[in-house]
Formats: C-alpha cells, structure tokens, sequence
C-alpha cells in the first residue's frame, strides 16, 4: 500500500452521519459504513492506521500495534501540550463507535486540563487579588425558604420524583403560581445520601456566558469541593478558554464522580442571551448520567424541548398542574386563613383565582384587616389592594409599552381571537402578539385546540381594567364600538352569504345567531331576537356559545348591537366605531 494512501473517519454535518474518507495521490473517496456490521471489523483488519474526529471535533490518530506475543492492539495518539499522549482502545473486537468517541473525548478533555493547570498557574496570584466587583454573591446559591404558612401539595412533589428519572425538568408558569416554593420545599426532602443539590438563583447580571458558568461552576463545586475548582479560576482569567472546552471537562469529570447531582436553576427566564442558552443546550444533549438539571422559569426557554419531550427526556410541569385544587384551596382557607366555606365557596373561590396560589396569599393578608365580619368572594378580585399591587408590579410593568397597550385595551373582551383584536386595535399582527403572550405565560388561556381563541385570567382582566379606566378612560367607548362593529360585520356577513373565512353557507344561520349573542356578550345581559319576540338571555347563557331561537337575518345584527350601544352609554346605533381615533394612553412605564 503506498505511503501516501491516507485514512480518516469524519463526522458528516450534512449527511448528520460518519464517513470514511480514503485518500490516495490526488484521489479523494467517502462511503458510509455500518459500524455495527461484521463490515467495519473486516475493514479494522485491513488497516493499520486511520485518522478519527468525532461529531464534536475531537480527534487523534489510532494505530495498529503488535506486541511481543503477537497480540493486535489499537492504540489512540494526539499531541497533548506539545507532548505525544496515547490512550488504549483495545482489541479490534473492542474498536466500537462508541469506544472511538469516548476516547476521543477522553483525550480532548486531558489537552484541556493541561491547558488549565498553565494557565491557573500562571493566574494564580492574580486571581486572589479579584476586585469586589467580580465577587459571586453568595446568597444567590441557598435554597430559599418562603415566607408565608405553607400546605402540603403532595402530588407535586410525587411528579416532581418521577422527574429525577429525566434529564431535564422544566417548571414553566406565571409569575405567582409557586414555582420555587414548590422546588426549595422539594429538594429539602430529597434523601443527601442518595442525592446532593446544586441551588443557583439566576437574575438579570448573569446574561454574559463566563459569568453565568461560573455561577454553576461553584455550585457544583460547593457540593464536591475541588472538582470544578480549576475551572472556576479559568473563568476568572483575563483569556478564558472556550465553552464547549470547559463544558466537556465538567462532563467528563461527571461522568467519573460516584455522586448523583441535581442542578437547580431558579428564574432562567431572566437568560435572554441566547450564547448562555446555546451553550447550556450543549450540556443538556451531552448530560451525563450523574447529573440532573431543573428549570424554573415564567417563559419557554429557547432549548430544545420538543427534542427532548420527543426522547421522552424531559418533564414538563406546567400551570394546569401548580393549579391549586379545590381541595387545596379549601385547606389553605381553613390552615392559614382560618375560615371554613361550603364547598359551594370553595369552588367559586377556585373558579375566580384559578388556582393561582399567590392570589390566596393576597387573600390572606387582606382578611388579616378585618376586625368585623368579612366575604371571603368579595376580597377575591383584581381590583384588591394586594392583589393589583402583585399583578401591577411583578406583570404588567415588566412588559413593554406596546405590549401593555395591548394588554389593557383588548381587557374589554371576555374573548379573544386575532381579527377581533385587530379590529379594535386598528392594527395588525396581534396574532403573533397573541402567540406571545401564551408563550410568555402572560396569564393567556387558550379555549380551542387552534389556538384561536384566548381569555385573561379574571383577577388578571380585572387589574388589566381597572388600569384601563385609569390611565386610558376616553379610549372605553370607542374601543367597545369597535368590538362591536366587528361582530355586527361577522353577523352581517354570514346572513347575507358573504361568510368570513371558516364560515360556510351551510353554517351561516347557526353561525350568524353566534355572532349576534356573542356582541350580546360585551353588554351583560341584553335582548336577543328571536322569530319576532324579545327574549332576555344572561351572560352565562351567552358564553357558552348557545343562544335558543332560529336566526332572522339583519335584525339580529341591528338589535345586538343597538343594545350594545346602548349599554355603554345610550350611544346611536349609526355611530361609526372604526373611524374613531384613540388618545394615546398614559401607561404604567416599564420597571427598570
């Protein structure tokens, strides 16, 4: 075989797969092989060397070697530092893909920790003279402890178990739901034997990459002192080395702990820099075995769940779960609140808090200042002190101005969907808008499986309202004559043959008596034609979509929204909302 004739094994990006590629002279060739086939081991006897790189760029050169007894061994070679380092692969039954990789890795990882121990060394003294200013804060990796009374959720804690199984949890709700209450309750009942746990809570100074590995960096390393802390010193040197180095020095030196580690990460919704959420996605589809990794967060992290939920790799607990039940709700009354209702009560307490755990905690403090007799229903509103105060704060004013625009001018719906939205805004895109907030946890609920139609939590409609009326009262009227518009056009459209998009001449009757009891909706309680005679329906009645009687064309339209109209203030059934113009709002301004 002549000397030039040159042998390598590469990881295709494209094909997503790894290719021989055999060189001989100005001739270049690569073919797949089976590396599970009787094949590769044919092609392992025929060789006597062959370059290899793995998927993540590692690399070094395996050759054949025979030993004093005739035994054939394959031996892995890579420059280390300047000095030749080598590492056993084995036999060449012993030569997987697997064993190719590991090894790669292996090796990858001793060039770094050569590296490191240069350059702590040579940044030693420097390192202990740090300014202040490059200090972790120490309390950011204790387990908090909440400060209100607290009951037992014991199905939480039992999924979240099941979680340990997986690589990945992710606690995703809004803002209240008691998402690190749960998990710093939780992780306290965890067995230390069995596991240890890496507490960071993150904030808005750790979008940069180096700052925020070094956070869990020295957690881990607080739970096994001396495993991460050369690491750590890297990252504090003036030319730290790149991630993905970093990042396979801590796996490799997992891979070899005996200790099982949870990682919490307590807000990752405050990590906007997307570097900090590329690397993080490299730990997760290398995460070994010895690690697991939790995420609380109000947002969707830009990771690759859908992967790992397709892997079955990932926990999702959500905001249908942290709901509190009515059993739950009934308990907190009774433990911390100290009031006994009917189950009657209960439910509608849960119905109007939607579960929302921070909303009863509200409630709580606001009972505290009853001295006389109280109604537990009556407290439990947006438009409540503590409750406005939480929802203002911690929601409305960390969004920004355009989005709460939207959200204080589209709380007149009891419904929403994008062209509704679009109408009385007199914009466009509020679909993407509308996606958005869902993403976001924005207390968004969505009532079909398109995702077309949505609704606010009530207490968070209320708090959206009882802003509206404040800071963008003169918008109240037009904004409902523009709702009203749209659904009077939705009707007339259906009636006369000309349905909307979705709507067929086969569902325009049915579809046009929706439409009209759906614009009743917006006044409460209105009259609803019906072959003729006047028939008051409820609100209730209205919302679920269900309006008795046959439908009778434009007298409909004309009599839902006449009494629209008139419920906001005797305004003339010939108005025209679409040409009205809207003062700009003086809204809430965007906490810094």
């Amino acid at each position: 075989m002549p000397k030039s004739f040159r042998r390598s094994i590469r990881w295709d990006t494209q094909a997503a797969s790894y290719q021989v590629i055999e060189q001989a002279a100005s001739t270049i060739t690569a073919s797949n092989l089976d590396f599970q086939s009787h094949v590769w081991q044919q092609w392992l006897e025929q060789v006597s060397s062959f370059a290899f790189q793995s998927k993540h760029g590692h690399h070094f050169t395996a050759r054949k070697e025979v030993r004093a007894r005739g035994d054939v061994y394959w031996i892995a070679y890579r420059k280390v530092s300047g000095k030749l380092t080598h590492k056993y692969l084995g036999r060449t039954t012993d030569v997987t893909l697997s064993r190719l990789e590991q090894v790669a890795a292996t090796l990858a990882g001793q060039e770094i920790q050569a590296t490191i121990s240069e350059l702590t060394d040579g940044h030693r003294e420097n390192s202990m003279q740090k300014p202040l200013a490059d200090q972790l804060l120490a309390t950011k990796f204790f387990v908090p402890s909440s400060p209100h009374v607290l009951i037992s959720r014991p199905r939480l804690s039992t999924l979240l178990d099941g979680g340990l199984q997986r690589p990945l949890t992710v606690v995703s709700a809004p803002a209240g739901f008691g998402k690190t209450t749960l998990l710093s309750e939780w992780v306290q009942t965890l067995p230390q034997e069995s596991i240890q746990v890496a507490w960071v809570s993150l904030d808005e100074g750790d979008n940069n990459p180096v700052r925020f590995w070094r956070y869990v960096l020295t957690a881990l390393d607080r739970l096994q002192p001396g495993m991460c802390t050369d690491l750590v010193t890297l990252s504090r040197t003036q030319t730290p080395p790149p991630l993905p180095s970093l990042l396979t020095t801590l796996i490799n030196r997992l891979v070899q702990s005996p200790e099982q580690v949870l990682l919490v990460l307590d807000d990752y919704h405050m990590i906007t820099d997307q570097a900090v959420h590329t690397s993080f996605t490299s730990l997760l589809e290398h995460l070994p075995a010895q690690l697991r990794v939790v995420l609380s967060t109000r947002v969707d992290p830009p990771l690759p769940l859908s992967r790992l939920r397709a892997r079955s790799q990932l926990l999702e607990v959500r905001t249908e779960q942290l709901r509190c039940t009515g059993t739950e709700v009934a308990d907190f009354l009774h433990e911390i609140v100290g009031v006994e209702l009917s189950g009657n009560e209960v439910e509608q307490v849960t119905s109007r808090t939607g579960g929302w755990l921070v909303s009863l905690q509200m409630l709580d403090l606001s009972l505290q200042r009853h001295e006389g007799p109280f109604q537990v229903q009556e407290e439990v509103s947006g438009s409540n002190r503590h409750i406005l105060d939480y929802l203002t704060e911690e929601v409305l004013r960390q969004q920004p101005l355009a989005i709460q625009r939207f959200l204080l001018r589209t709380s007149i719906l009891e419904r929403l969907t994008a062209p509704l939205c679009d109408a009385v805004l007199e914009q466009s895109g509020s679909q993407q808008v509308l996606e958005e907030l869902k993403r976001a946890n924005l207390f968004l609920i969505s009532l079909d499986s398109q995702r077309r139609w949505y609704r606010y939590h009530p207490l968070f409609t209320e708090a959206l309202r009882f802003w509206l009326e404040r800071v963008d009262h003169e918008a109240l009227e037009v904004l409902h004559l523009r709702a009203s518009a749209w659904y009077a056009e939705r009707c007339k459209r259906a009636s006369t043959g000309r349905p909307g998009r979705g709507v067929t001449r086969t569902s325009k009757a049915r579809r046009g008596t929706q439409a009209a009891c759906t614009a009743a909706r917006f006044a409460g309680s209105v009259e609803c034609t019906r072959t003729g005679s006047a028939t008051t329906h409820g609100t209730r009645g209205h919302q679920s979509g269900n309006c008795p009687g046959a439908y009778t064309g434009d007298r409909d339209c004309q009599t839902a929204r006449e009494q629209y109209y008139l419920k906001i203030g005797g305004v003339q059934s010939h108005a025209s909302g679409g040409a009205s113009t809207l003062p700009r709002p003086a809204l809430l301004g965007k906490s810094v």
